[in-house]
C-alpha cells in the first residue's frame, strides 16, 4: 500500500524520526516513544526517561523484541 511505504520511508514521518512500540495487554499498554516509555494501567499512568544504553535491553525484555 502506498501510504504504509509513505508512513515508513519519508524522512518526516514519525516513524523515520522516532522510535515507535506499543504493546497491549490485559492490563493496560506499554508505549516507547523515542526515550520515554509510558506504562498505562486503567486511570494510572507512569513515564519516565530511559537511557539509550538500555533501550535494547528494554526492547527484549518488556516488548519481546531483539535487535540484530
Amino acid at each position: 500500500m502506498p501510504a504504509n511505504h509513505l508512513n515508513s520511508t519519508h524522512p518526516e514521518a514519525l516513524f523515520v524520526q522516532k522510535l515507535v512500540v506499543l504493546l497491549f495487554n490485559s492490563q493496560g499498554r506499554t508505549i516507547l516513544f523515542g526515550d520515554r516509555l509510558k506504562h498505562l494501567q486503567g486511570d494510572k499512568s507512569d513515564e519516565r526517561i530511559v537511557p539509550a544504553e538500555e533501550i535494547g535491553d528494554l526492547l527484549r525484555d518488556t516488548f519481546g523484541l531483539t535487535l540484530s
